[in-house]
């Protein structure tokens, strides 16, 4: 994506960030999401929540958003491409390695549909 938006510095700064934040909001939600799941304990069987499952739902809601963005991003540039060289819509979605960022973005759906039944 950085490639594709001729090195836009802004562009790449704004994606580390983004990136730098999902890990660190990761990390920091699994840490207390293990110590939250572990201190509830109910005395009733099957009568208790555990707020572990949402929890670690998060960081992946918060990658699928960006890997949304991200894709957006590579479709705007590819429409682009494709009206000023006037070519086949294929051959420019295949240059830009959009198929990559769909089975990303659709490996991430099925997590978020995953953990979202669990939960």
């Amino acid at each position: 994506t950085y490639a594709l938006w001729n090195k836009n510095r802004i562009l790449l700064v704004v994606m580390l960030s983004t990136l730098f934040a999902i890990v660190v909001s990761s990390f920091v939600i699994g840490c207390t999401a293990t110590v939250t799941y572990y201190s509830m304990v109910s005395t009733i069987p099957g009568c208790q929540r555990s707020l572990g499952s949402f929890a670690f739902f998060m960081p992946f809601t918060l990658l699928f958003v960006f890997q949304l963005v991200l894709i957006s991003l590579t479709l705007v540039r590819v429409i682009q491409s494709w009206r000023s060289a006037k070519g086949p819509l294929y051959t420019i979605l295949v240059k830009h390695n959009i198929f990559y960022y769909a089975c990303g973005l659709r490996e991430s759906e099925l997590t978020f549909i995953c953990f979202r039944a669990d939960w």
